[in-house]
């Protein structure tokens, strides 16, 4: 069984930290909340897409 994590502002500064430590990892279901342009546009440059912060925080 794996964890799920929502994790808000995944495009900012420390979110891409958080992203790039994360989103190789089998153990954990990564659900990514960005709302900024430029901050889905980090997220899309490491092949991640976002997810809608309600469906997130509800599947968490």
């Amino acid at each position: 069984m794996t964890t799920t994590i929502a994790l808000l502002g995944a495009g900012g500064k420390m979110g891409c930290r958080i992203t790039d430590n994360m989103k190789d990892h089998s153990d954990y279901t990564m659900l990514y909340v960005e709302i900024s342009e430029q901050g889905v546009a980090n997220l899309a440059e490491r092949g991640v897409s976002t997810t809608a912060q309600a469906d997130a925080l509800a599947a968490a």
